[in-house]
C-alpha cells in the first residue's frame, strides 16, 4: 500500500503521545513493505513546504495556514486564539494543500491522526477526489477546541458554547470518513454519542503500544516493599497533581517512611504553586528525567488525571517497566487497569485516591497479584508490531470496502 498519514506534527516535533505513536506506526508500516508519506505542519514563516526522509518515511511539512504554529513556544492572547480557532473550524487553504499532495503522491488510503492545524475540512476535500479516509482518534479535538473536554478545574459534562460554535460543522463533515480507529473504547463512544462519523463503514479500538525492552532484572524486588510513589508527566491542572499531593499527605501522616517523587515540568508559575502546596521533605520535584531511571527508582506509579485521558500511555509504560499503577477511573484508563496493571480509585477525588494508595501500604497481597500479572500485560501493551499489524489490517478492510 501507499499510505498518506496526516498529523499536526511529525518527528522531531513532539507534543504528546500521538506524535510518538504516529512515528512508530509510520516506521513499522515502512518495515512491513509499505510506502508511507506523512504530511504535517510547520511555521507559517517558512512559506515553502519542507521535505525530509526520516527512517524511510517521507516527511512533508507544510507552513500552517493560520495565524501561528501550534508548536510555537509563546502563549497567545485571547484575540489571537479566537481567530486561530475560527480559521481552524474550516481551513480551506489547508484542505487545498492536502488535496494537491494527494494528487501528487497518489496514495491508496489517507489516514488522519491529530488534525489540529489542518482542520476537518480535509475530510470533504479528500472525499471529493474519491480517496478512502480513516480517522484515528487520539483526543477530543472534534468535540472540544482545547481537545481535552476539560475546562478550568473539572471535566466537561456537556459542551460549552465556544466548542459547540467552533465544532458546529463536525457532524456533517465527519460523514465523509470511511473508517474510524480510537485509542480506547471511551474515546470512540464519546464521539459516536455526539453523532460524529455516522457513515463510517468500519470502526475499531486499537490500543497504543510502546517500544520497550523487557523488564530489567534489577527491578525485580520484593513484592511487599512499597516506600516510594512516583508521578511522571506534564505538570498541569488536568493531570490531577494537586489531588495527588493532598492524597499523599494522608499516607505520609500514617507512614512517615513513604515518599513521593514527581518528575516532569510545566508552566513555571503552576509548578511553583505545587511546590508551595507540598511543603514536605518527603515530596521531591525532579524536573524532567529519563523514564528508565525513574521507573527503576519507584515502587508504584500514580496516574491521578482528572480529565478523560484518552488512553494513558504512561500506564502502559509503567507496566512495561514492571511498576504497578494507582489511577483515577477516567477516560480510557480503566480499560488498561482492568488488564491487571494496578489499582483503580473509586472516583477522581482526594479521599478515593488516598484510599487506593493506602491499599498499597496495607494490602501487600494486592500488589503481589498485580506484579505477577505485569509481564503478561507488558507483552500486550509493549508490542508495537502487533499494533502496526492491526492498523494494516484495518486499512485493507477499508480499501476492500471502498472498491
Amino acid at each position: 500500500m501507499r499510505i498518506l498519514k496526516v498529523n499536526s506534527l511529525y518527528f522531531p516535533y513532539v507534543r504528546g503521545g500521538a506524535e510518538v505513536v504516529v512515528k512508530t506506526l509510520s516506521e513499522g508500516l515502512v518495515a512491513a513493505g509499505h510506502d508511507v508519506v506523512v504530511a504535517s505542519t510547520c511555521e507559517p514563516e517558512k512559506y515553502e513546504r519542507d521535505v525530509e526522509l526520516i527512517e524511510g518515511v517521507q516527511s512533508i511539512r507544510y507552513p500552517i495556514k493560520n495565524r501561528y504554529w501550534i508548536y510555537a513556544p509563546d502563549k497567545k492572547g485571547l484575540p489571537d486564539r479566537l481567530l486561530w480557532h475560527s480559521a481552524d473550524a474550516f481551513n480551506k487553504d489547508a484542505a487545498n494543500d492536502l488535496r494537491s499532495l494527494v494528487e501528487e503522491v497518489r496514495p491508496d488510503i489517507v489516514v488522519c491522526h491529530n488534525i489540529s492545524g489542518w482542520s476537518s475540512s480535509i475530510w470533504p476535500a479528500l472525499a471529493s477526489i474519491n480517496v478512502p479516509v480513516v480517522q484515528v482518534l487520539h483526543d477530543y479535538y472534534n468535540l472540544c477546541v482545547k481537545t481535552s473536554l476539560f475546562n478550568g478545574e473539572k471535566r466537561c459534562v456537556g459542551r460549552c458554547l465556544p466548542c459547540r460554535y467552533f465544532r458546529r460543522r463536525q457532524e456533517e463533515m465527519s460523514k465523509d470518513v470511511n473508517g474510524v480507529i480510537a485509542v480506547s473504547q471511551a474515546v470512540l463512544d464519546r464521539h459516536f454519542d455526539a453523532g460524529l462519523f455516522s457513515c463510517a463503514q468500519t470502526k475499531a479500538v486499537i490500543y497504543n503500544s510502546i517500544s520497550q525492552a523487557p523488564i530489567p532484572e534489577s527491578h525485580q524486588r520484593g513484592f511487599w516493599d512499597v516506600r516510594r510513589f512516583g508521578f511522571i508527566g506534564r505538570l498541569a491542572p488536568e493531570k490531577g497533581v494537586e489531588v495527588m499531593v493532598d492524597a499523599f499527605k494522608e499516607i505520609e501522616a500514617r507512614f512517615p517512611e513513604a515518599c513521593l517523587w514527581i518528575a516532569g515540568d510545566g508552566d513555571p508559575t503552576y509548578v511553583e504553586s505545587l511546590i508551595s502546596r507540598s511543603q514536605s521533605e518527603n515530596i521531591r520535584f525532579l524536573g524532567r528525567v529519563k523514564a528508565e531511571t525513574f521507573y527503576q527508582d519507584i515502587d508504584v506509579l500514580i496516574v491521578p488525571s482528572i480529565w478523560d485521558e484518552p488512553f494513558g500511555l504512561v500506564v502502559a509504560e509503567a507496566a512495561a517497566y514492571g511498576v504497578p499503577v494507582v489511577a483515577h477511573p477516567v477516560g480510557g484508563i480503566p480499560e488498561i487497569i482492568s488488564s491487571g496493571v494496578g489499582i483503580l480509585a473509586s472516583e477522581p477525588t482526594v479521599a478515593a485516591l488516598a484510599d487506593a494508595l493506602m491499599r498499597c501500604m496495607t494490602e501487600p497481597e494486592t500488589l503481589i497479584s498485580v506484579r505477577t500479572q505485569l509481564p503478561a500485560v507488558a507483552e500486550r501493551f509493549a508490542n508495537t508490531e502487533a499494533m502496526v499489524m492491526q492498523h494494516e489490517e484495518f486499512y485493507r478492510e477499508i480499501l476492500n470496502g471502498h472498491r
